[in-house]
């Protein structure tokens, strides 16, 4: 769906003269009323890069303010521990699938003339962000796995808000770690299917009963957020 807190999308039209037709009528229907990514990301694209801009600039200020103290800097760090790392993290992680369908939409069905330049290159910006951000979260918690779920660590505070749920279990590191992020390339795969699959219905069906089965089956057998014994 589109989100639109503020009316972007009457920018875009204006600015790109987007062509404003939906993938289909199925996709209307959900909010994903056009094929480019600007318009269906809607007022959410500006919201994720400003709290990227925001978080380095706060970043910039305490660093060049190292070893001073003020109201204003005490101020300025509090914003950047909410947003460095956790903060980051939790806006893409939440936004993974509508960030992704409308990149898939784009891709499949894009204009790549000159006019879409903007759009294309925020598309690829975001694409690169989908596809390397599970990969590099997903490294990143194995190395660091003991502290990420300590709660009581400062990594955990900084950047481990995503593992807060789980728990060192009697499945151990392997087992917790699966659990949280067989998450991506299950939805990654789910919207791949949903966008180029689409007139293929019995392949949507097929791969719905397939994760159906496999989420009773690993949750019913596993069940990865018991704490330990």
């Amino acid at each position: 769906m589109t989100i639109d807190i503020i009316p972007l999308n009457v920018w875009w039209t204006q600015l790109f003269n987007f062509n404003n037709e939906p993938l289909s009528s199925n996709f209307d229907a959900i909010g994903f009323s056009s094929k480019f990514f600007l318009y269906n990301m809607g007022s959410l694209v500006l919201m994720m890069a400003l709290q990227s801009v925001i978080a380095v600039i706060c970043t910039l200020i305490l660093r060049k303010n190292k070893g001073k103290n003020s109201k204003f800097l005490t101020f300025i760090k509090k914003i950047k521990d909410n947003l460095v790392w956790n903060g980051i993290i939790g806006m893409i992680h939440d936004n993974y699938i509508m960030s992704t369908i409308c990149l898939l939409i784009n891709w499949r069905h894009g204009d790549w003339g000159m006019n879409m330049i903007i759009n294309n290159v925020f598309a690829l910006i975001y694409t690169v962000c989908m596809v390397f951000f599970p990969v590099a979260l997903s490294i990143y918690t194995w190395k660091n796995f003991d502290e990420l779920v300590d709660e009581e660590s400062d990594l955990a505070k900084k950047c481990g808000a995503h593992m807060k749920m789980f728990h060192k279990t009697r499945n151990g590191k392997c087992m917790v770690w699966f659990a949280k992020f067989r998450y991506y390339p299950k939805v990654f795969t789910m919207c791949v299917i949903s966008v180029f699959c689409q007139d293929l219905p019995g392949i949507q069906i097929i791969f719905a009963a397939y994760i159906a089965l496999f989420e009773m089956i690993f949750v019913g057998l596993v069940r990865p957020n018991l704490t330990a014994k």
